[in-house]
């Protein structure tokens, strides 16, 4: 894995602070304007169908099929971005423009950053009441 890849990771990594998913009590993204049952609905639909888009997308890697990667990450970038898990969205980017630049080399070393990110942001959403 190059020297680039493995700094933009770390810079990815290191972003957890600026997270705006809701954490214990938050009310999530500032466009939410604290509407908890939104918040909740939105949350909802993003444990059920980010997974499985995960799992498309790790299909469309092992299927060399960069287009189908490129047009997933994307998606995925703006699920992250509407409950406010920037390092997820960072991830998520920096794999969609390695896919438009056509480099799965490079898209596939951001998948260990997507997966973690995920995680964590699946874990706060769960959280919610």
């Amino acid at each position: 894995m190059s020297e680039k890849l493995l700094k933009k990771q770390s810079e990815i990594s290191k972003k957890k602070d600026t997270n705006e998913f809701p954490r214990d009590g938050d009310a999530g993204p500032a466009w939410l304007e604290g509407d908890k049952k939104l918040l909740k609905g939105i949350a909802a639909i993003f444990i059920k169908n980010v997974p499985v888009q995960i799992e498309r997308l790790k299909e469309a890697l092992d299927g060399n099929d960069v287009r189908q990667v490129e047009i997933l990450s994307h998606s995925l970038k703006g699920s992250a971005s509407m409950v406010g898990a920037q390092s997820l969205r960072d991830a998520a980017h920096a794999m969609e423009s390695a896919a438009m630049d056509g480099d799965l080399e490079k898209a596939r070393g951001f998948s260990s950053a997507i997966d973690l990110e995920l995680k964590n942001v699946l874990a706060s959403l769960r959280r919610i009441k």
